[in-house]
């Protein structure tokens, strides 16, 4: 009986990196544009950061976070990471849609009121922030299907085993070495008497 996952097609190089790039990319568009202006009520432009309590800015930085795990984890890892941004991705959309509603100080701070705040059209930023939102999800789910096709990594992180299979003759000129004995050296010459000689 076959093992479980003999099977398994592994993903083309070109492919991995594309899958690995593109929770890259949107994490660092959400990060990127939560510090531009997403409503603009009159002469006021109100950004990300104010309109979400630095809500939207922190998915972003939990995106970057989570997609830095690729590069150490395995295949269960990879699924459990690809979730983990397809939901930060969810949760972006909710912050976006969501930043119509008046936060506390804007009002005291620029004299804006909750109807002119929902009658303020998203800007260009917030839409990149949805369209960052929603590579997320994609990404994310991309990663959880197609997780387990990866290349294993054994040779970098798996301990090499010694070798064991050095020829007997290195091994025995270390041994000599090893007992302070010259292996370069010439053995002593054995002088042998001839019958009938004496000492």
């Amino acid at each position: 009986m076959a093992e479980r996952g003999e099977d398994v097609t592994i993903l083309p190089a070109g492919l991995r990196a594309g899958l690995t790039a593109l929770p890259l990319l949107a994490a660092v568009v959400a990060v990127a544009v939560a510090g531009r202006t997403w409503r603009q009520v009159g002469t006021v432009g109100l950004t990300g950061d104010q309109l979400t309590d630095d809500l939207a800015r922190g998915l972003g930085l939990l995106g970057l976070a989570a997609w830095a795990l690729l590069l150490v984890v395995g295949g269960t890892g990879r699924l459990v990471v690809g979730i983990l941004e397809a939901l930060i991705g969810a949760g972006l959309i909710v912050v976006v849609a969501t930043s119509d509603a008046l936060p506390a100080g804007l009002q005291e701070d620029h004299g804006i009121t909750a109807a002119s705040l929902a009658s303020a059209p998203l800007r260009t930023p917030a839409w990149l922030a949805l369209g960052a939102a929603v590579l997320l999800i994609l990404g994310g789910a991309a990663l959880a299907v197609l997780g387990r096709r990866w290349p294993q990594r054994r040779s970098r992180f798996t301990r090499r085993p010694a070798q064991t299979d050095a020829p007997q003759g290195a091994r025995d000129i270390w041994a000599a070495m090893d007992r302070g004995e010259d292996p370069t050296a010439e053995p002593p010459a054995v002088e042998s008497e001839e019958p009938g000689q004496t000492s």
